[in-house]
């Protein structure tokens, strides 16, 4: 059989990081994590979270030539919360995003509260180019279990397309 074989020494890039949190009074002056990267002709497309002072999380875009240096998109957050009534009404972070040639596709974890809050769900969206995305107007697309290990939390998808299928993991609380 193929053998797969994996990287086990990695080298630390000198300059990290290599994503910065924005200026103060910012949506992403907080912190910045979980850049998801997909590499499209000769660019480099990043979609991270970013969190302003209050905890409130949103999604950020910045593209590379090199994967290296990196320019944030003059309109972001590209992927904002949902109005006060709405299931990530404070919290619309930690994505995955397919892009099948013509369409994006992204997955979301939304929550209406700050992180330590369990009502995480994972929400959906599409976009033509990767900045302006329409959220599903039935999100969320995956919510919590009657019981069992994800009946408080759903979140963090990582979502991969075999044939016509789509195969999702994620986190759960319980």
């Amino acid at each position: 059989p193929n053998k797969i074989l994996a990287s086990t020494i990695w080298t630390k890039y000198a300059d990290n990081p290599i994503i910065k949190i924005g200026d103060t009074g910012k949506w992403d002056e907080s912190y910045i994590y979980a850049g998801y990267v997909i590499k499209d002709g000769s660019v480099y497309k990043m979609w991270y979270s970013g969190a302003d002072n209050s905890g409130r999380e949103q999604v950020g875009y910045a593209t590379s030539i090199d994967g290296i240096i990196w320019v944030k998109h003059a309109n972001n957050p590209v992927l904002q919360t949902g109005l006060s009534s709405e299931w990530d009404s404070y919290i619309a972070s930690r994505v995955s995003v397919l892009f099948d040639g013509t369409k994006y596709q992204m997955w979301y974890s939304g929550n209406t509260g700050v992180v330590s809050d369990e009502h995480w769900k994972i929400g959906y969206a599409t976009s033509i180019d990767g900045v302006n995305w329409d959220k599903y107007e039935n999100n969320p697309v995956l919510t919590v279990s009657e019981s069992g290990w994800d009946d408080k939390g759903v979140g963090g998808p990582e979502v991969i397309k075999i044939n016509d299928t789509y195969h999702m993991w994620y986190s759960a609380i319980s």
